[in-house]
């Protein structure tokens, strides 16, 4: 695939579909992932598909207000990978347990993606977020 081509892939990965109304990301996720894509959030927690990929960003999106997510840097490719920085911003939703941030509270963190095409979609999928600072942000680790 050409390198302007998983260009364009990646930015209908990020800033579109995690800009997209919640609803919409399970179908353009699928055109953005081969039916058998695998994306590694945790170690354990590798999730299988469009479908469950898309269900984890709807997820994360779902727990913030006002949620705008950046393309900082790239994405950078080299043969099948593509690699990009981004910035997820958002306030604190009402509603959660054990998270001593007050509704509204503006968080930002960065983090990064490495995504491996085949096929003209993505078929692997490593996001490396700064979930330490969101954490912080939120007060999850106390003082």
């Amino acid at each position: 695939m050409p390198d302007d081509e998983l260009r364009t892939l990646y930015r209908k990965w990020l800033p579109d579909l995690w800009n997209a109304e919640p609803d919409s990301m399970s179908g353009l996720a699928a055109d953005i992932f081969a039916p058998d894509a695998v994306a590694h959030w945790r170690e354990g927690d590798d999730h299988h598909g469009p479908a469950e990929i898309a269900a984890q960003v709807r997820q994360g999106v779902l727990l913030f207000d006002d949620v705008v997510v950046t393309l900082d840097h790239g994405p950078i490719v080299d043969g099948e990978l593509v690699a990009a920085q981004w910035t997820f911003r958002g306030r604190v939703k009402p509603g959660w347990e054990d998270v001593p941030a007050a509704p509204g509270t503006p968080v930002r963190y960065r983090g990064m993606d490495l995504l491996r095409a085949s096929g003209g979609r993505f078929v692997e999928y490593w996001p490396f977020g700064d979930n330490l600072n969101l954490m912080t942000q939120l007060g999850a680790l106390g003082t």
